[in-house]
């Protein structure tokens, strides 16, 4: 029997939901005010209550090392995903514009960052993956990102890490890809720990936005404001991960299959023979998730004559593996989605792919190539360039050996947490609704986030927020700076006269993590402060380059911003 192919449209899933809804304690939102009371006021938002609803309530695995993130931060880390969902659905959602979506999510997010984990003094974050720089179709690259080798921390960590690098400049690794981004890699924060004995390593791996184009395109589905699964999503761990190059990966997803000889090359009917052995559903009875590209049309037919069905989108391969992780819908031929295969989609995403293993699954990979997948054919996917070779290999992997998700992290089961925070309403996971406005007189705002723990454990939590004074006063903070400065301001003059007040309004740190996120390409963060390479900058600020990021007021923003606060950057490396 041949499968089928569904698109989102005619498939509609039936929701299994076997949930149990708790509203969180007096004593756990009092201690969500306290540790998110850094972002919560500097965006004039109150936590009124929240609930959690559990979507897996006993552990699936007892590999699980649960510590403080787990325990202590993984609400707050929640916390900041809703925040940054509320900022998108204000100043991204139905705009039409992707770097809209990506600069308020990633400027949310870094400022929840940076203010959870300046309170706890040996706590260093760094960012091990990032999507935003890699080119795609009708993008120049460069969005707006919380981005790779970023670091989050008290001041005084920070700056023992930058004394570090002075003296051990060996541990960045400078790499020019492209003509769009340039990757500075720190080879290992836990290397820190050599010289700063008194450092906590944390990895963070995001992409800050997972359905960019959905967030920005208005449509009939979720009321007009964007169309259906659009989070912001990052894993936060104690284990150290290895740094990923945005690039082309190939992925296979698989839930129950557990054994470590199977890798993405073992050929389709291997993989979906091993999942029939160790679930007993036949191949015709599976349901599988690709993304609707013309490079993966030849390799779904391959797999349709097989018997599986897929289920297609246009954007997003994130949820739809979680989606298929959890379990949580029941699709028309009585069975949920089992897993993904002939998918081809960003760096990043790999690395958010972590919890799949948490929850008892296999996330195969392999590097693929985008200048090759120019043809769309399937079968030129590992001729990579001698660019791409070379980008891979500086991160410290075989271009051409396959990989798995938990080869990405020196202990995958450490303590952690993996946050999607709705946006949009989520078709894979219909419990995670996108960010709702309630317009009753109540001025209440409500964001879910869906939060998977290392042991399995996954829940929605439902924050309620409040405005301290009123819904256009948040509207007004949570607008990016750079956002702002580009509305408001006319000329150069009018950009350096709004960049010297902020020496007096108290929003330098908005500042300075919102530069940070548009004008990464052409930066270095050096710990706490910004190495700007002025050549790198001028080449994606030429007029003449077909490949221009930035735009005359974007060079007057970073004139005006390197003249007004020197101390915001250093000269060398």
């Amino acid at each position: 029997m041949t499968g089928k192919i569904y698109g989102i449209s005619d498939y509609r899933p039936v929701q299994f939901n076997q949930t149990r809804l708790t509203e969180l304690s007096g004593r756990r939102l009092e201690s969500l005010r306290t540790l998110g009371g850094g972002v919560l006021d500097t965006y004039g938002l109150s936590l009124r209550f929240a609930t959690r609803e559990f979507l897996v309530g006993q552990e699936r695995n007892t590999k699980a090392n649960l510590g403080i993130i787990s325990k202590d931060l993984a609400d707050p880390l929640a916390l900041i995903g809703a925040i940054s969902s509320v900022g998108v659905a204000f100043w991204g959602r139905g705009s039409g514009n992707k770097r809209l979506v990506d600069r308020a999510a990633s400027n949310i997010q870094a400022l929840g960052f940076q203010k959870l984990f300046e309170q706890f003094p040996n706590l260093l974050a760094t960012v091990r993956a990032s999507e935003g720089g890699r080119t795609k179709p009708g993008e120049k690259g460069g969005n707006p990102a919380t981005f790779l080798g970023q670091m989050f921390g008290q001041r005084g960590i920070l700056r023992a890490i930058e004394q570090t690098l002075k003296t051990r400049p060996d541990l960045i690794t400078d790499i020019v890809k492209g003509d769009t981004q340039i990757y500075h890699i720190l080879k290992d924060p836990s290397l820190f720990t050599e010289f700063v004995t008194e450092a906590w390593p944390v990895s963070i791996v995001v992409d800050n936005v997972d359905g960019t184009g959905k967030a920005a395109r208005a449509g009939i589905a979720n009321r007009g404001v964007g169309e259906h699964s659009s989070v912001v999503t990052y894993v936060v761990t104690g284990s150290s991960a290895r740094a990923i190059p945005d690039e082309y990966i190939e992925k296979v997803v698989l839930m129950g299959v557990l054994d470590p000889s199977l890798n993405v090359d073992s050929g389709w009917q291997t993989l979906l023979n091993a999942f029939n052995d160790v679930s007993g559903i036949s191949q015709r009875n599976m349901n599988l998730f690709s993304l609707d590209r013309a490079r993966h049309a030849d390799e779904i037919e391959k797999i349709l004559k097989m018997g599986p069905s897929f289920i297609e989108d246009k954007d997003g391969d994130v949820m739809p593996a979680i989606g298929a992780a959890l379990g949580v819908n029941i699709f028309e031929n009585g069975q949920p989605l089992h897993g993904m295969m002939a998918n081809i989609g960003g760096g990043a995403e790999g690395g958010l792919l972590l919890p799949i293993s948490w929850l008892g699954g296999s996330a195969l990979m392999a590097f693929a190539s985008k200048v090759a997948l120019k043809n769309n054919n399937w079968a030129d996917r590992r001729n990579l360039s001698q660019k791409e070779e070379e980008v891979i290999r500086a991160f410290g992997f075989d271009p051409h050996k396959p990989f798995n998700v938990e080869d990405l992290y020196e202990k995958p089961f450490e303590d952690g947490v993996g946050i999607y925070g709705g946006i949009t309403d989520n078709y894979w996971i219909p419990e995670l609704t996108g960010v709702s406005m309630v317009n009753n007189g109540s001025d209440t705002v409500i964001s879910s986030v869906l939060q998977i723990l290392p042991n399995g454990i996954a829940s929605i939590l439902r924050f309620h927020f409040g405005y301290v004074n009123g819904e256009e006063s948040t509207r007004d903070k949570m607008e990016p700076i750079i956002s702002q400065i580009k509305r408001v301001a006319s000329d150069e003059d009018e950009i350096k006269r709004i960049i010297h007040r902020i020496s007096y309004d108290n929003r330098y740190d908005l500042l300075k993590l919102g530069f940070g996120a548009e004008y990464y390409p052409a930066i270095t963060p050096i710990a706490d402060h910004y190495y700007i390479d002025w050549e790198v900058l001028s080449h994606l600020s030429d007029p003449k380059n077909p490949d221009r990021i930035y735009d005359e007021k974007d060079v007057a923003i970073i004139n005006a911003v390197t003249k007004e606060f020197p101390n915001m950057f250093v000269t060398g490396r």
